[in-house]
């Protein structure tokens, strides 16, 4: 039996909080289930690998970091889609507190959507798995230690492509 973290039970849960997400307007773009999931699996193979060092590299199954966390919380929480944060998750996204991360899907996937949105490539999402890899790498994981081979070898092991079709065997 697989050990899953950060609020997740088994594999379609993974898609069932993304797909949630994607019900925000500004992100239900084409490939962004694929690019959400597949950052989840490149991140902590889709809530399986828990990172051993919270709060300095990350937290959430998609490893949001604290500065990053702050800068989205400012930039947006006056911004008109958080209204539409608050119709979809039932908070506001001000009230949200980084440690919150850690075990609700909800808010690790929004602001993994928001990181994605405010670097404005939302609506330019590659329809290729190497583009979607290299898009994660150049705008959501910069470390050194993370590669664009990393992403597609983290998905591939978690078999995402069944994931993002709905051929889930849990």
């Amino acid at each position: 039996m697989t050990d899953f973290f950060y609020g997740i039970n088994k594999r379609r849960d993974v898609l069932t909080w993304a797909q949630k997400i994607l019900t925000i307007s500004d992100f239900n773009e084409p490939h962004a289930l694929a690019l959400l999931i597949e950052t989840c699996a490149a991140e902590t193979r889709l809530a399986t690998f828990k990172d051993p060092t919270p709060y300095k590299k990350g937290l959430s199954l998609c490893q949001i970091v604290e500065a990053d966390f702050l800068r989205l919380q400012d930039e947006f929480k006056t911004h008109w889609i958080s209204g539409e944060i608050f119709l979809c998750l039932g908070v506001d996204l001000d009230d949200i507190l980084f440690h919150e991360l850690e075990n609700n899907p909800d808010y690790g996937f929004l602001f993994c959507m928001l990181h994605y949105y405010s670097e404005d490539i939302i609506r330019n999402i590659p329809d290729t798995f190497p583009g979607r890899a290299r898009l994660w790498k150049e705008y959501f994981n910069e470390s050194a230690d993370s590669t664009v081979e990393t992403y597609i070898e983290n998905c591939r092991i978690c078999h995402t492509d069944a994931l993002i079709e709905g051929d889930i065997d849990d």
